[in-house]
């Protein structure tokens, strides 16, 4: 796909066991803009049928892209999804 994909860090809740993820495309925007981090799971069930959380099999590019775009329609972004 040749995405330029910033370093991950992947950690995991010591009491719950769940895994995640931080990754710099959530931090370093402009302090005056209010962004909040939402999982990505929660909106792959919202535009998913049957979208199992817990495997994530339908997880897909498609998918991203078009809420990706949704967003910046509706002018939510303060930057560029597509950079």
């Amino acid at each position: 796909m040749k995405l330029t994909v910033p370093p991950a860090f992947v950690a995991v809740n010591s009491e719950t066991g769940e895994p995640g993820s931080i990754i710099e495309w959530f931090l370093g925007y402009s302090p005056d803009t209010e962004e909040r981090f939402t999982p990505g799971g929660d909106h792959m069930q919202s535009l998913i049928d049957g979208y199992d959380r817990e495997k994530g099999r339908q997880h897909n590019l498609d998918t991203v892209i078009k809420f990706s775009r949704a967003l910046s329609q509706r002018k939510v972004l303060c930057h560029s999804w597509q950079e």
